[in-house]
């Protein structure tokens, strides 16, 4: 077995929605509002009250919002003086 196959076979870790609020910065609120309209991963049902996310699909996000940021136009900035006008 190669380097690379034992890589493919990891086990999905998996976090709750501390450790998501954590690494995200979302509260709880904002998390299920973007889930609602797609844009956030949808969690994993553990037990009847409890729910996780998958860590790698929290991973993707977050790198997916990076090259969201490097790939948008810079906007422009007004002046102090022209926004008081």
């Amino acid at each position: 077995m190669s380097h690379d196959d034992k890589a493919e076979k990891k086990p999905a870790s998996i976090l709750r929605s501390r450790a998501v609020r954590i690494r995200t910065g979302l509260s709880q609120s904002k998390k299920y509002e973007l889930m609602a309209k797609d844009q956030f991963p949808k969690p994993v049902r553990l037990s009847v009250r409890c729910v996780g996310w998958l860590e790698d699909e929290i991973d993707a996000w977050i790198r997916a919002r990076i090259v969201e940021r490097d790939t948008e136009p810079p906007k422009r900035r007004r002046r102090a003086r022209e926004a008081a006008e």
